[in-house]
């Protein structure tokens, strides 16, 4: 609303506790609202992941990355992309996606 999208617009859904179920939720919401697509605004690391699950529940959806909003940044005007991890014992590498 702040950047201009009408209240209207927006169908905000708080169920989901990682992309995965927030999508299954979103496509439920929006199945419940006679709605068949979407654009998906996220951080840039979770738009292709998230419009393929949302697509995967025949969603037609379109991804939109930001950089702003609550995930975009570490503390006040930090990125997150620029915290530095802790520390640890010991170091695994994971090739999977």
């Amino acid at each position: 609303q702040e950047r201009g999208v009408p209240v209207d617009a927006i169908l905000p859904v708080g169920e989901g506790t990682d992309t995965f179920t927030t999508m299954l939720a979103v496509a439920r919401v929006m199945g419940e609202q006679g709605m068949a697509s979407a654009v998906v605004v996220t951080d840039p690391t979770h738009t292709l992941r998230a419009t393929a699950m949302l697509s995967d529940q025949g969603i037609d959806a379109v991804g939109s990355p930001t950089r702003t909003g609550r995930r975009a940044t570490a503390g006040p005007g930090r990125p997150r992309s620029t915290r530095r991890a802790r520390p640890s014992a010991t170091s695994t590498t994971s090739t999977s996606a």
